[in-house]
């Protein structure tokens, strides 16, 4: 295996995959800067990587689950089909990266900078994102079922057709954030700023009327919603709702978009 800077494409260091290991191991240690480092598809489970500057790292396709990768400085990197689920990501950088088909279900990124990140079809269900900055973030089709975006920051986010379903939203930035056809249903959005936000074609079956303000949401048919007697959650006629696949949608993105 070739430890080469993702940049310049400079052959590092050449080894055996447990040698190269070590050799971030070690470089961690030192706190030495693996900004730009290429390490695709490289295993990486039993690295303490907390801290670590790994700033426009080539990590596409690396298994990071339950990597311990709090505080750590991974701004412009490259983890497009990574597999960080359970990961500790708690306050790391990860401005501007690529995410893209990542697997981040069950991980902790509250404190989070996620802003501009690209999280097209990412998997973030059950994650845990509260206080985090998604400002800017393109999370279209991504799954953030039972996700924990308490407090979240999501101005001007990209969430059409996206999975929110009984995600936590309470306190969170969702102005001009694009949920156009996204699912919501038994979302929690009490106290959520929804100014500018789009959520037409979007299903709102069971979100609690009495705890959402959507007084400066753009609703378009999303406002023929009314409140479930029963669950007192909104709920639609057949006549009027609009299903999230009949939704204006962007067209479908391959990986090298």
């Amino acid at each position: 295996m070739e430890l080469r800077n993702y940049v310049t494409n400079e052959i590092i260091f050449s080894a055996d995959v447990d040698t190269v290991k070590e050799l971030v191991r070690m470089a961690i240690v030192a706190n030495l800067d693996l900004g730009g480092v290429d390490l695709p598809v490289v295993d990486l489970r039993d690295v303490n990587l907390s801290d670590v500057r790994l700033n426009v790292a080539n990590l596409f396709g690396a298994n990071l689950s339950q990597v311990d990768l709090s505080g750590a400085e991974l701004g412009w990197a490259d983890l497009r089909c990574a597999g960080l689920r359970g990961a500790n990501l708690c306050n790391v950088n990860l401005s501007m990266a690529d995410l893209r088909a990542a697997i981040l279900n069950e991980a902790d990124l509250s404190g989070a900078d996620l802003s501009c990140a690209r999280l097209i079809g990412a998997d973030l269900s059950k994650a845990d994102l509260r206080g985090a900055n998604l400002k800017w973030s393109d999370l279209r089709g991504a799954n953030l079922t039972g996700a924990d975006l308490r407090g979240a920051n999501l101005f001007g986010a990209k969430l059409i057709g996206a999975n929110l379903n009984e995600a936590e939203l309470s306190e969170a930035n969702l102005s001009e954030v694009d949920l156009r056809g996204a699912c919501l249903i038994q979302a929690k959005m009490n106290g959520a700023d929804l100014t500018n936000a789009d959520l037409r074609g979007a299903d709102l079956t069971d979100v609690k009327p009495n705890e959402t303000n959507l007084n400066e949401a753009i609703l378009g048919d999303t406002d023929l919603l009314h409140p479930s007697e029963e669950t007192g959650g909104f709920v639609a006629s057949d006549d009027d709702r609009v299903h999230p696949a009949e939704a204006t949608q962007a067209p479908k993105h391959s990986l090298g978009d």
